[in-house]
């Protein structure tokens, strides 16, 4: 349930549209969130997910090691199929997104996703709300980053502030906000 989540959720946001255009951008991502979730984010994340799977949040938690050299291979070859000759673009883009992201630690909001059908009614608040108490408790900051606008009301209301802005990105890429919250 978590892969179909944030698939269908992610279908129609602003990344995605650009990295994967075209009808079969749903068979091709589905691939790519399924390998993230299964070697990255249940081995060392924290993956949270409402009952019914109305809406799921993956954090990344500071001092996690990354990936070993085998994991990185899959997920490789999963991103040049999906991807194909966007890839280049693709990292061009993500290198410029990474530099915004803090240098301390942080716990960083990887992906949230609701379903449509649930959206505006508070889900995405209650899968979030576990991680941002906990990191208040332990005085841990938190940070993302949304290529949507109409994101930065919600995220601004959980107490994350814009600390960074990236505008005209090149090959088209959305805008992008990085956005921080202290404990």
């Amino acid at each position: 349930m978590l892969v179909e989540t944030l698939v269908a959720s992610h279908a129609d946001y602003a990344w995605e549209e650009w990295l994967l255009p075209g009808p079969d951008r749903v068979a091709r991502l589905e691939p790519l969130v399924r390998l993230d979730i299964e070697l990255v984010a249940l081995p060392a994340g924290e993956v949270w997910m409402l009952d019914g799977g109305a809406s799921v949040a993956v954090w990344q938690q500071p001092g996690v090691a990354a990936p070993g050299p085998g994991v990185l291979r899959r997920l490789d070859r999963a991103a040049n199929v999906a991807f194909g000759a966007r890839l280049g673009a693709l990292q061009e883009v993500e290198d410029l997104v990474h530099a915004m992201r803090p240098p301390e630690p942080h716990w960083y909001l990887g992906t949230i996703g609701t379903l449509a059908g649930h959206r505006r009614q508070g889900c995405g608040t209650a899968v979030l709300s576990p991680v941002l108490d906990h990191l208040d408790h332990i005085g841990a900051t938190a940070y993302l980053e949304t290529s949507a606008a109409e994101n930065l009301a919600f995220y601004e209301r959980l107490g994350f502030v814009v600390v960074a802005a990236l505008e005209g990105l090149p090959h088209g890429a959305p805008d992008t906000w990085g956005m921080q919250r202290p404990p």
